[in-house]
């Protein structure tokens, strides 16, 4: 059943609160081995502190990369299982937990991406703005828009800000470590001011320096429930995202500039 906003969704047994480390804008490209995936976003997650680390797939049009981890059954050191139809669980023979959450990424016909979070939407690339964004909120996941480099200028910056200052009020807007500049990115701090959830993630590039970047940068929140794996458990873990504010903690940093630049160009001429 859909999360209607301002939802709670408790777990089905007594649990305590958690702290999770949320990567909430990863690509698990076809390119990427998916046991180097895991064990680089462990690694940022164990360098973060103890708690559970979590993965938002934002799968693009043709990719699913939920299945193919949950196919593959298990990689390097890494038992898969599913949790729920939205989810999975991988554990590591050294005891160490990451659960990957679902979620489509749609690029709209201007160029501008929306981020159908928890939910892997069936929706075409190239729809409307509008359609994309309703598409997203229905599917019962949260609706982000997400920052690329150069999308969010000149006439589709205007419509970023239209959306900031009359958009729904439940959609909210992400960052990623791989922005190409210094301090924070005008239109986000726009929307933190106007009290719109802002999330960030490491949204690696299908090349290998962007591999390195897999849970590099996130939110964190201390969730009830956050290590109990039942078929609720994406549902609370998105709508505690949902519910997080303008500026939630996060761990982990951007790249910096000269790196950032280096892999915009190292994408174009892969």
């Amino acid at each position: 059943m859909p999360v209607q906003q301002g939802e709670t969704l408790a777990p089905t047994e007594a649990a305590e609160t958690v702290r999770l480390w949320i990567d909430t804008h990863v690509h698990l490209h076809e390119q990427h081995d998916a046991e180097v995936f895991l064990d680089t976003a462990a690694a940022h997650f164990a360098a973060a502190g103890s708690g559970i680390g979590v993965l938002c797939l934002t799968d693009v049009q043709g990719v699913d990369g939920l299945a193919r981890l949950a196919d593959a059954g298990s990689v390097g050191g890494w038992t898969i299982e599913r949790v729920g139809e939205f989810a999975l669980r991988a554990l590591h023979h050294d005891g160490m937990t990451i659960g990957l959450i679902a979620g489509r990424q749609i690029k709209c016909d201007n160029g501008l991406e929306v981020v159908s979070m928890g939910r892997p939407v069936d929706i075409a690339d190239g729809r409307l703005l509008d359609e994309a964004v309703d598409a997203a909120r229905a599917s019962g996941g949260l609706a982000v828009m997400v920052y690329g480099v150069g999308k969010w200028s000149g006439a589709r910056g205007g419509l970023i800000r239209q959306l900031i200052e009359d958009g729904p009020s439940d959609l909210a807007f992400g960052d990623n470590s791989g922005r190409v500049g210094v301090g924070e990115q005008k239109f986000l701090k726009l929307a933190s001011e106007r009290g719109r959830t802002v999330l960030v993630g490491s949204d690696p590039l299908r090349t290998p320096m962007g591999l390195k970047r897999v849970g590099c940068w996130g939110v964190v929140l201390d969730v009830v429930g956050g290590d109990t794996f039942d078929t609720a458990w994406a549902d609370r873990v998105v709508d505690a995202l949902r519910k997080a504010g303008p500026t939630p903690n996060t761990f982990g940093s951007r790249v910096g500039l000269m790196t950032g630049i280096a892999q915009q160009i190292g994408v174009r001429l892969s």
